[in-house]
Protein backbone atom coordinates (compact mmCIF):
# COMPACT_ATOMS: atom_id res chain seq x y z
CA UNK A 1 0.00 0.00 0.00
CA UNK A 2 2.75 2.46 0.92
CA UNK A 3 4.47 1.57 -2.24
CA UNK A 4 1.42 2.27 -4.30
CA UNK A 5 1.29 5.38 -3.02
CA UNK A 6 4.54 5.91 -3.40
CA UNK A 7 4.03 5.28 -6.67
CA UNK A 8 1.84 7.16 -7.21
CA UNK A 9 2.97 10.13 -6.32
CA UNK A 10 6.17 9.80 -7.96
CA UNK A 11 3.94 9.54 -11.13
CA UNK A 12 1.81 12.45 -10.29
CA UNK A 13 5.09 14.73 -10.18
CA UNK A 14 6.18 13.33 -13.32
CA UNK A 15 2.94 14.34 -14.81
CA UNK A 16 3.36 17.80 -12.89
CA UNK A 17 7.16 17.89 -14.71
CA UNK A 18 5.64 16.60 -18.21
CA UNK A 19 3.00 19.81 -18.21
CA UNK A 20 5.71 22.42 -17.80
CA UNK A 21 7.73 20.92 -19.92
CA UNK A 22 4.62 20.78 -22.76
CA UNK A 23 3.31 24.33 -21.52
CA UNK A 24 6.48 26.04 -21.79
CA UNK A 25 7.47 24.26 -25.34
CA UNK A 26 4.06 25.47 -26.89
CA UNK A 27 4.91 28.92 -25.24
CA UNK A 28 7.82 28.95 -27.18
CA UNK A 29 6.61 28.27 -30.70
CA UNK A 30 3.82 31.19 -30.05
CA UNK A 31 4.02 35.15 -30.28
CA UNK A 32 4.03 35.44 -26.30
CA UNK A 33 7.52 37.12 -25.51
CA UNK A 34 8.22 34.67 -22.57
CA UNK A 35 12.03 33.35 -21.19
CA UNK A 36 10.17 29.77 -21.20
CA UNK A 37 13.25 27.83 -22.82
CA UNK A 38 15.11 27.28 -19.48
CA UNK A 39 11.84 26.64 -17.79
CA UNK A 40 11.08 24.17 -20.17
CA UNK A 41 15.04 22.57 -20.15
CA UNK A 42 15.04 22.55 -16.44
CA UNK A 43 11.62 20.65 -16.22
CA UNK A 44 13.06 18.04 -18.57
CA UNK A 45 16.11 17.71 -16.21
CA UNK A 46 13.96 17.00 -13.39
CA UNK A 47 11.89 14.16 -15.01
CA UNK A 48 14.85 12.43 -15.85
CA UNK A 49 16.44 12.98 -12.59
CA UNK A 50 13.96 11.62 -10.79
CA UNK A 51 13.29 9.18 -13.03
CA UNK A 52 16.64 7.92 -12.17
CA UNK A 53 16.16 8.07 -8.44
CA UNK A 54 12.83 6.55 -8.84
CA UNK A 55 15.07 3.39 -9.86
CA UNK A 56 11.86 1.47 -12.07
CA UNK A 57 13.92 0.92 -15.05
CA UNK A 58 15.25 -2.26 -16.66
CA UNK A 59 18.80 -3.23 -17.10
CA UNK A 60 18.01 -3.30 -21.04
CA UNK A 61 16.15 0.18 -20.60
CA UNK A 62 19.35 1.72 -18.90
CA UNK A 63 21.60 0.41 -21.30
CA UNK A 64 19.67 1.68 -24.43
CA UNK A 65 19.30 5.13 -22.57
CA UNK A 66 22.76 4.90 -21.59
CA UNK A 67 23.70 4.55 -25.78
CA UNK A 68 21.26 7.07 -26.84
CA UNK A 69 22.33 10.07 -23.88
CA UNK A 70 25.63 9.15 -25.00
CA UNK A 71 25.46 9.76 -28.87
CA UNK A 72 22.97 12.78 -28.87
CA UNK A 73 25.99 13.94 -26.41
CA UNK A 74 28.76 13.22 -28.08
CA UNK A 75 26.74 14.75 -31.52
CA UNK A 76 26.36 17.95 -29.70
CA UNK A 77 29.32 18.64 -28.40
CA UNK A 78 32.27 17.54 -31.05
CA UNK A 79 29.85 17.76 -34.10
CA UNK A 80 28.08 20.48 -33.40
CA UNK A 81 24.24 18.72 -33.60
CA UNK A 82 21.22 20.69 -31.86
CA UNK A 83 21.11 20.25 -28.10
CA UNK A 84 17.09 19.68 -28.72
CA UNK A 85 18.17 16.22 -29.07
CA UNK A 86 19.75 15.34 -26.26
CA UNK A 87 17.01 16.89 -23.99
CA UNK A 88 14.68 15.20 -26.38
CA UNK A 89 16.65 11.41 -25.11
CA UNK A 90 16.33 12.94 -21.34
CA UNK A 91 12.35 13.48 -22.27
CA UNK A 92 11.72 10.02 -23.41
CA UNK A 93 13.71 8.05 -21.16
CA UNK A 94 11.89 10.25 -18.02
CA UNK A 95 8.41 10.23 -19.41
CA UNK A 96 9.03 6.33 -20.49
CA UNK A 97 7.97 5.41 -16.68
CA UNK A 98 4.57 7.68 -16.88
CA UNK A 99 1.33 5.31 -18.67
CA UNK A 100 1.29 6.01 -21.57
CA UNK A 101 -2.85 6.71 -21.88
CA UNK A 102 -1.90 9.56 -18.80
CA UNK A 103 0.83 10.93 -21.02
CA UNK A 104 -1.67 11.51 -24.51
CA UNK A 105 -4.48 12.30 -21.97
CA UNK A 106 -2.15 15.08 -20.70
CA UNK A 107 -0.99 16.08 -24.28
CA UNK A 108 -4.47 16.50 -25.77
CA UNK A 109 -5.91 18.46 -22.97
CA UNK A 110 -2.52 20.70 -22.64
CA UNK A 111 -2.14 21.31 -26.30
CA UNK A 112 -5.91 21.56 -26.86
CA UNK A 113 -6.24 24.61 -24.16
CA UNK A 114 -2.84 26.25 -24.93
CA UNK A 115 -4.10 26.90 -28.23
CA UNK A 116 -7.65 28.08 -27.65
CA UNK A 117 -5.85 29.99 -25.02
CA UNK A 118 -3.33 31.40 -27.65
CA UNK A 119 -6.00 31.52 -30.77
CA UNK A 120 -8.27 33.84 -28.25
CA UNK A 121 -5.24 36.25 -27.42
CA UNK A 122 -4.29 36.57 -30.91
CA UNK A 123 -7.90 37.56 -31.54
CA UNK A 124 -8.15 40.19 -28.99
CA UNK A 125 -4.85 41.89 -30.47
CA UNK A 126 -3.05 40.46 -27.17
CA UNK A 127 -0.20 38.85 -29.09
CA UNK A 128 0.49 39.39 -32.94
CA UNK A 129 -1.52 37.09 -35.68
CA UNK A 130 0.82 37.01 -37.77
CA UNK A 131 -0.11 37.11 -41.81
CA UNK A 132 2.01 36.03 -45.07
CA UNK A 133 0.42 36.31 -48.01
CA UNK A 134 0.22 32.80 -50.36
CA UNK A 135 -1.58 32.46 -53.38
CA UNK A 136 -3.49 35.57 -52.95
CA UNK A 137 -4.73 35.19 -49.79
CA UNK A 138 -3.03 35.73 -46.09
CA UNK A 139 -2.13 32.48 -43.56
CA UNK A 140 -2.72 33.21 -40.63
CA UNK A 141 -0.33 32.14 -37.48
CA UNK A 142 -3.09 32.59 -35.01
CA UNK A 143 -0.55 33.57 -32.14
CA UNK A 144 2.34 31.04 -32.94
CA UNK A 145 5.50 31.80 -35.14
CA UNK A 146 4.09 30.58 -38.33
CA UNK A 147 0.87 29.44 -39.65
CA UNK A 148 2.07 25.83 -40.53
CA UNK A 149 3.06 25.78 -36.91
CA UNK A 150 -0.55 26.04 -35.36
CA UNK A 151 -1.79 23.86 -37.41
CA UNK A 152 1.02 21.12 -36.37
CA UNK A 153 -0.17 22.09 -32.65
CA UNK A 154 -3.56 21.27 -33.97
CA UNK A 155 -2.24 17.61 -35.67
CA UNK A 156 -0.85 16.66 -32.86
CA UNK A 157 -3.46 17.13 -30.28
CA UNK A 158 -6.22 15.31 -32.69
CA UNK A 159 -3.62 12.46 -32.64
CA UNK A 160 -3.23 12.35 -29.00
CA UNK A 161 -6.96 13.02 -28.56
CA UNK A 162 -8.20 10.13 -31.31
CA UNK A 163 -5.33 7.51 -29.43
CA UNK A 164 -6.76 7.45 -26.12
CA UNK A 165 -10.48 8.05 -26.67
CA UNK A 166 -11.25 5.38 -29.66
CA UNK A 167 -11.52 1.99 -29.90
CA UNK A 168 -11.04 0.10 -33.54
CA UNK A 169 -14.85 0.67 -34.27
CA UNK A 170 -15.18 3.73 -36.30
CA UNK A 171 -16.15 7.04 -34.94
CA UNK A 172 -18.57 9.25 -37.52
CA UNK A 173 -18.89 11.94 -35.75
CA UNK A 174 -15.17 12.83 -34.77
CA UNK A 175 -14.47 11.93 -38.17
CA UNK A 176 -16.45 14.58 -39.23
CA UNK A 177 -15.02 16.87 -36.33
CA UNK A 178 -11.12 16.00 -38.23
CA UNK A 179 -12.81 16.54 -41.37
CA UNK A 180 -14.02 20.28 -40.06
CA UNK A 181 -10.48 20.92 -38.76
CA UNK A 182 -8.68 20.37 -41.48
CA UNK A 183 -10.60 22.56 -44.11
CA UNK A 184 -10.25 25.24 -41.48
CA UNK A 185 -6.81 24.94 -41.11
CA UNK A 186 -6.33 24.63 -45.06
CA UNK A 187 -8.61 27.96 -45.69
CA UNK A 188 -6.71 30.08 -42.71
CA UNK A 189 -3.71 28.83 -42.28
CA UNK A 190 -3.13 27.00 -45.73
CA UNK A 191 -1.42 24.03 -44.28
CA UNK A 192 -0.92 22.00 -46.85
CA UNK A 193 2.13 19.97 -47.51
CA UNK A 194 2.58 20.46 -51.36
CA UNK A 195 3.51 24.19 -52.46
CA UNK A 196 1.96 25.09 -55.66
Amino acid sequence: MIREKSSDLIENILLLLLSINLVSGIINYSMLKLPVLKIQLTSVILLFVLAILANRFTVEQITVGAICIAVTFISWMFYGATSEFLFLILLMIGGSLINPKKVLQLTAIITTCSLIFLFLLSKFGIITNLLFWKNGSYRQSFGMIYPLTFAAFVLYAVVSFSMVSFSDNSNHIWAIVIIILAITLNKYNQASVVSY
